[in-house]
């Protein structure tokens, strides 16, 4: 299943980079996810890619993600708004990582997934 992450606003878009290199730390990640290149930008646009992709082996590992997105946000100095993830044509937002937001979160998307 393929899932996309970016972030919700355009001002914190500069952290997605520093989400990415979270998320690919995260051991349990790892086992359930396969991270994918970023797509490529057009010629002559310069920075980062503004998605992360990536393969999830199982619907659960979308728990993951929302979890490991709340840590990485409280992590920060100044936590940024949230983040959209997709998954087919499923789009939701993650901001407040409440544990009810968190569980709503995972029904929809895995009710997306399959």
């Amino acid at each position: 299943m393929l899932v996309e992450i970016s972030m919700a606003d355009d001002a914190s878009a500069d952290s997605l980079p520093s989400l990415e290199a979270w998320l690919r730390r995260d051991r349990d990640l790892r086992r359930d996810v396969v991270f994918k290149a970023p797509p490529e930008k057009p010629l002559g646009t310069m920075g980062t890619a503004d998605v992360i992709s990536m393969v999830l082996t199982h619907a659960e590992a979308i728990g993951g993600i929302v979890l490991a997105f709340a840590a990485w946000r409280t992590s920060r100095r100044q936590p940024p708004g949230g983040i959209q993830v997709k998954v087919g044509n499923q789009i939701v937002i993650v901001s407040r990582c409440t544990p009810e937001e968190i569980a709503q979160v995972v029904k929809e998307l895995s009710n997306e997934a399959g």
